[in-house]
């Protein structure tokens, strides 16, 4: 299963949105690898990549809700965390269970649900900010 962005998921904030496509284009690919019969090593490759990125699009988001005086970044950033948290899990059942295509399934399960309500629930608040406050990314 492929998972696809769509208007349901715009925030409105054309860096934060182009990142949020970016992760998904990142889930996407780990997905028809895993299908295509990819190794362990490149399946932790790929992970490895989609998690970076997701930390790099972290920052830039926090970047972006300090200055524009976002009230509830503190809560954000807790929500970000909650994320490492889940991997680490994650990595930790890789580790005791070994590669299978159930870990495999449960890890691009667990991202793509955390993905798609993080985007709705959280990030849409921080557009929402932006436009109330009239606020222009510098």
């Amino acid at each position: 299963m492929t998972y696809y962005w769509d208007t349901t998921l715009e925030t409105g904030n054309a860096d934060i949105d182009g990142q949020h496509k970016e992760l998904f284009v990142s889930l996407n690919e780990l997905i028809m690898a895993h299908k295509a019969g990819m190794t362990e090593k490149e399946f932790y490759k790929g992970l490895d990549f989609l998690i970076k990125y997701a930390l790099s699009h972290f920052s830039a988001e926090e970047k972006l809700m300090e200055e524009c005086n976002f009230p509830e970044l503190i809560q954000h950033k807790k929500c970000h965390e909650g994320l490492g948290k889940k991997v680490k899990e994650l990595n930790e059942q890789f580790n005791a269970d070994g590669y299978s295509d159930a870990i495999v399934a449960k890890t691009i399960k667990t991202l793509e649900d955390w993905l798609k309500n993080h985007i709705k629930n959280d990030d849409f608040k921080i557009a929402y900010h932006i436009k109330s406050q009239n606020y222009k990314p510098k």
